[in-house]
């Protein structure tokens, strides 16, 4: 029977860990106000089919330009499409572009930031130049010729938001390399005879992805930002794929007639900004040493 016990103990105290970090981490009423936020518009992001009263494309002619109504919350487009069932499904595209960007800028930039600190000398001074040499263009002219190469689409718009946004990880996690490598820990690997790889997977990334981490997330809200920029601008996700960036732009061109159209689609964008924000701030408060003691535990 003990040993039963025993064997449950164990099996409830990672989850019992989870719970205790949750409640640490939501323990800020900001962090607290930022899941919030991100829940329900992941719900809708994901739920999205069966939240949307219309289809994503579903055209009605006959009450295009309407106000908001009971039939349609957030009003009808020129084309007489919902407007509430395109954000709903614009929600779905533009947090997946948000997302994936940021997850592909940390994919392309720590690698190459962790070789290039750890290796040092001629192969650090080679990768940091190609770092610098790329940062040198301005981004918003360094996606549009990613984007110019390999075409749009939804795929192509997160591979060029995530190319540009890559040397910021890069120079993070290298500053944290340089820093870590020296550490009586990895000398003591070094010494065992571990090879460098292992050191910098077991070894270095473990203890030095937190800056990583609180990018990322404040990343993310910079990417759907930029997606909605591009789409905006017409060189993003092409219609008839609804993105929030997309909506705004079709109620832009009938702003006087129906201002609800461009206003509208942007409340969702902002909360979701505001959301990865306010939990970026609050991972960065968790993680960095120098804020221990003082933040809200």
């Amino acid at each position: 029977m003990a040993d039963v016990a025993a064997v449950r103990f164990e099996s409830a105290a990672p989850t019992r860990r989870r719970l205790d970090a949750a409640r640490v981490f939501l323990a800020d009423p900001k962090a607290l106000l930022g899941g919030a936020v991100l829940a329900v518009i992941l719900v809708f992001a994901v739920f999205g089919p069966l939240i949307a009263p219309y289809g994503e494309n579903e055209l009605n002619p006959t009450e295009s330009l309407q106000d908001p109504s009971f039939s349609h919350p957030f009003g009808t487009d020129r084309l007489g499409r919902d407007i509430f069932s395109r954000v709903v499904y614009g929600a779905r595209t533009s947090v997946l572009i948000g997302v994936t960007a940021a997850g592909l800028a940390v994919l392309f930039g720590v690698p190459l930031g962790i070789l290039a600190g750890y290796a040092g000398g001629i192969v650090d001074d080679a990768i940091m130049r190609f770092v610098d040499a790329w940062i040198a263009f301005p981004n918003l002219i360094l996606i549009l010729a990613i984007i110019t190469i390999i075409g749009g689409g939804v795929f192509n718009i997160m591979v060029a938001i995530g190319l540009g946004a890559f040397p910021l990880y890069a120079r993070l996690i290298r500053g944290q390399t340089l820093s870590l490598k020296e550490e009586d820990y990895v000398t003591a690997a070094r010494a065992l005879g571990a090879s460098p790889g292992r050191i910098m997977l077991r070894h270095i990334l473990p203890n030095g992805y937190q800056p990583v981490l609180v990018q990322a997330s404040l990343f993310t809200g910079v990417a759907v930002l930029s997606e909605a920029g591009l789409s905006f601008l017409g060189i993003g996700v092409q219609p008839p794929t609804a993105t929030w960036g997309i909506i705004i732009a079709d109620g832009f061109q009938v702003i006087r007639q129906s201002p609800w159209g461009a206003l509208i689609p942007g409340i969702p964008l902002v909360l979701f900004v505001m959301s990865v924000n306010l939990l970026g701030d609050r991972i960065r408060d968790l993680t960095d040493p120098r804020l221990r003691g003082v933040v809200r535990r």
